[in-house]
């Protein structure tokens, strides 16, 4: 999905490493940004290469840019045993107007 957006908070890069399921260590790396589309405002990550893509970008404040996302549900069980639901934004493609 693409939405035309404004560019409200660039969030900073983070690496962090992690061990996968085959006992690998790995890093991941993730990039968010808060953007206002019309009246909403919405939260998305960028992650892997596309976060390593957008390390160093600052938009500039004026412009607008089409954000390419997908949107999934994902549920999980929290610590106590309860099932909740989580909806989450990933960014895939930031494209300058």
């Amino acid at each position: 999905m693409d939405k035309i957006v404004k560019i409200i908070t660039v969030h900073p890069f983070q690496e962090r490493t992690y061990t996968d399921k085959n006992g690998e260590t790995k890093v991941w790396k993730s990039k968010g940004f808060t953007f206002r589309h019309g009246k909403s405002q919405f939260y998305a990550e960028a992650d892997g290469s596309v976060a390593e893509a957008l390390k160093d970008f600052y938009p500039n404040e004026d412009r607008e840019y089409v954000a390419y996302v997908t949107m999934r549900v994902r549920e999980y069980t929290d610590g106590n045993g309860v099932v909740r639901v989580a909806n989450e934004i990933k960014l895939d493609k930031l494209v300058d107007l």
